[in-house]
C-alpha cells in the first residue's frame, strides 16, 4: 500500500525525536523539549488523520461489505493527498465527529509508538505477555 514506507520513516522520526525527550539530561532546557514534542506530532499528524479515516470508514456503513468499500476509496482518497498534498479528504474524517453517534478516535500504537516499539516477552510457562519498558536505550 501506498504510504506505508513514507509512515514507517514518520514514526521512526517521531520516535527519535521522543527518545530525545526522554533521554535529556536533568536541567535540560523545556523549550527543546517541547519543540521536540511538537516535531513529533507534526510528524504523526498524516498517521493519526489516515487512522481516523479507516476508522471513519467502519463507521460509515452498517454493513461490512460497504464499509470495505469505503475503506478502500478513503485508503485511495488519502494515497491521492500525500501524494499532491492537496484536497485533504477532510469531510470524510469529518464524519466522525459529526455523525449522528459522534466519536474521537485515540490511536495508541500512533500516541504511545515507543511502548509499542518495545520488544514483546512472552512466557513459555504462562503465554503471558509484558513489555520490556525502560527508560534508557537498548
Amino acid at each position: 500500500m501506498f504510504g506505508q514506507d513514507q509512515f514507517r520513516k514518520r514514526i521512526a522520526e517521531a520516535l527519535k525525536c521522543r527518545n530525545e525527550i526522554r533521554n535529556a539530561p536533568e536541567g535540560a532546557v523545556d523549550a527543546n523539549k517541547e519543540q521536540k514534542l511538537r516535531s513529533a506530532d507534526e510528524l504523526l499528524e498524516p498517521i493519526r488523520f489516515g487512522g481516523n479515516l479507516a476508522i471513519a470508514a467502519f463507521f460509515s456503513a452498517d454493513k461490512d461489505k460497504k464499509r470495505e468499500e469505503n475503506r478502500g476509496i478513503f485508503a485511495g482518497l488519502m494515497g491521492e493527498y500525500l501524494v499532491s498534498g492537496l484536497h485533504r479528504p477532510n469531510k470524510e474524517e469529518a464524519t466522525l465527529r459529526d455523525g449522528p453517534h459522534p466519536v474521537t478516535p485515540f490511536h495508541w500504537e500512533i500516541e504511545f509508538p515507543e511502548v509499542f516499539s518495545e520488544p514483546v516477552e512472552i512466557s513459555r510457562r504462562t503465554g503471558d505477555v509484558s513489555r520490556r519498558v525502560s527508560s534508557s536505550p537498548g
